[in-house]
């Protein structure tokens, strides 16, 4: 009797899941909102520093400045997926296109690890074209590089690709 208590909480708290879907939403939108209102910030100080002439406009200040922009976005879109997978796996399927589908753990694993590089090589621009000191560069690239490897090393395990080891 007690068991067949504890199997029925048990099956039900998988709806405990959706406070996190709703709590990933409500992420998602407010970057949504947070990447809009920093690129109109964005193209506001633009415009102000090219109409007024007072400065002259860095290109790599522009680049810098979309870039940041971009990673908000990308990080939206990591909370929108994680929402979306998350009331997929535990709650209900919903009417998602199919390369949103995301049937397992692992294909969430996945996504989030080819997000995780892009976020990684946009912030690497931001500061590439921001920082003038070669030695931090070149370290801050090497420490990126090594993060990317070890996460395309590990989705091609993961995949169950093999992976080219000289003996």
């Amino acid at each position: 009797m007690r068991f067949r208590n504890l199997k029925r909480v048990l099956e039900k708290g998988r709806y405990v899941v959706f406070i996190a879907c709703f709590t990933l939403f409500i992420g998602f939108l407010a970057l949504v909102l947070i990447g809009t209102c920093r690129l109109f910030q964005v193209v506001y100080s633009i415009g102000k520093m090219t109409f007024s002439g007072s400065q002259p406009v860095s290109v790599s200040i522009i680049s810098a400045s979309f870039l940041s922009v971009l990673d908000i976005i990308l990080q939206a879109v990591v909370f929108y997926l994680f929402s979306i997978t998350l009331y997929e796996l535990f709650i209900g399927k919903m009417s998602v296109p199919e390369w949103l589908q995301i049937k397992s753990i692992d294909d969430l694993k996945a996504n989030l690890t080819s997000l995780v590089i892009l976020m990684l090589a946009i912030t690497f621009t931001e500061h590439l074209v921001t920082w003038s000191d070669g030695k931090s560069i070149m370290f801050y690239g090497i420490s990126t590089a090594m993060v990317v490897g070890v996460l395309v090393y590990y989705y091609q395990v993961k995949k169950g690709g093999k992976v080219d080891q000289e003996k």
